[in-house]
């Protein structure tokens, strides 16, 4: 949907600047989310308000007594957990294990110590885990980036969450990340849909999600800088192919953007 956005941008920049200058363009901002409630559709704008969404489910199921930031927080490192279990293929309850550990060495001397039957090996200077964990199979290396990613989890949890180690669920405590992994599945609608942007609907949903004035919601398009609004659309859509470098540049010169506050 952003693609689709730039390029329309791109086309009132360059034939019909006029209606960008006297505040005539807007961009509709149809919903990301559609949920099913009995005969109701509920529908969420973005990925932050599906997330308040399921933390409301998750507050009233499992009656947590924590302020709402602090389950917020928590949701963020477990969005992190998450992240890099995709990446590595190490399953969160042995992420949270050893989130601590701050070297090769000493992470597979705690496997080592905590689980049997396992095959460990090496494989150039890293180290090679295969075999089952906590009933689930691992076949993961251990290596310098799973250490700094699993240190800059830690640090946002001693920085954000100081103070929080587990969650009570039914009695019983789990460690935060392991507790909002189990509850957040729990809690996930069902009956949802990921929206893929205008073209998907049909014409009622459009007009109760998008063109309804009483209930749309729009951003208006302003150039506050003529020059740097020209200068990127040069580099973002100008060129063609002779100018995919200078794209490629100019996208990583911005990979530091904080990613976990992105709201697709």
């Amino acid at each position: 949907m952003l693609h689709i956005q730039c390029l329309l941008l791109t086309l009132f920049f360059n034939g019909f600047k006029p209606m960008i200058e006297n505040g005539q363009l807007f961009i509709g901002m149809p919903p990301l989310y559609k949920i099913k409630e009995g005969n109701k559709n509920i529908y969420i704008l973005n990925e932050k308000k599906f997330n308040k969404y399921v933390l409301n489910k998750i507050i009233k199921k499992y009656n947590i007594d924590l302020k709402y930031s602090v389950l917020k927080e928590i949701m963020v490192y477990y969005k992190k957990l998450e992240r890099i279990s995709h990446k590595y293929e190490i399953d969160i309850p042995l992420l949270e294990s050893i989130i601590k550990f701050d070297s090769k060495k000493s992470i597979v001397k705690f496997i080592e110590s905590q689980y049997d039957n396992l095959t460990i090996g090496k494989v150039n200077k890293n180290t090679l885990v295969n075999g089952f964990i906590n009933g689930i199979y691992h076949n993961f290396i251990i290596d310098n980036n799973l250490v700094k990613d699993l240190s800059a989890i830690n640090e946002f949890l001693l920085k954000n969450l100081e103070g929080y180690s587990s969650i009570k669920i039914d009695k019983k405590k789990v460690p935060l990340g392991s507790a909002m992994n189990l509850m957040w599945k729990n809690c996930l609608p069902k009956n949802r849909n990921r929206l893929k942007g205008l073209g998907e609907m049909d014409s009622n949903e459009l007009w109760d999600t998008a063109l309804n004035p009483v209930t749309r919601k729009l951003i208006k398009v302003n150039i506050d800088d003529i020059e740097r609004a020209k200068e990127k659309f040069k580099i973002l859509m100008g060129g063609g192919t002779t100018n995919i470098q200078t794209r490629r540049d100019y996208s990583m010169s911005q990979k530091k953007i904080n990613v976990d506050k992105i709201d697709i």
